[in-house]
């Protein structure tokens, strides 16, 4: 799908909606929201991880910041945003029906779209992975990336999305 198909999508939902983000690291997630001209309000726990760290230091704030601050702070933003009227992209990799119902349960008056990024071969995530420390100086462990390549769960009906979308 090309990123004016899914900006033409998102903009004539007629409705505030969440768009929850389904892939696992480095599958290109920050790429395609950095190109969405739909207005709308993201909820990144790694952003809010760095912004606790106070800095962008990926790799230090996860060795130094006390996850459950962070976890606290992401429930917060979860119910502040999902008793607004605002658009909502959820950027986390969201691999397990669990995590998906979790984020989707605050967002009760919103359109619920689940946006799933594709799986890549080992040497792509690798590439990416090298590119990504270089650049944001953020890197994942090899055995992060495959370990939550094989916690993805399939999206089930009982997860209350109204729309799926495959990238």
């Amino acid at each position: 799908m090309d990123i004016q198909k899914l900006n033409n999508q998102l903009s004539n939902i007629g409705e505030p909606f969440v768009a929850v983000l389904i892939g696992p690291p480095l599958s290109g997630k920050d790429t395609i929201i950095n190109q969405l001209t739909v207005d709308y309000e993201m909820i990144s726990r790694d952003q809010i991880l760095l912004d606790v760290h106070g800095s962008d230091d990926y790799t230090a704030a996860f060795k130094e910041v006390n996850q459950k601050e962070v976890d606290r702070l992401l429930r917060e933003k979860l119910e502040d945003l999902g008793n607004s009227d605002e658009n909502v992209i959820i950027n986390m990799t969201n691999m397990t029906r669990k995590r998906r119902k979790y984020n989707l349960s605050h967002f009760r008056g919103h359109y619920k779209i689940g946006i799933i990024f594709p799986m890549l071969d080992d040497a792509e995530y690798a590439r990416r992975n090298a590119k990504r420390e270089t650049e944001e100086n953020k890197h994942i462990p090899p055995h992060v990336i495959k370990r939550m390549v094989s916690s993805y769960q399939t999206i089930s009906e009982d997860e209350g999305f109204d729309k799926i979308i495959s990238l």
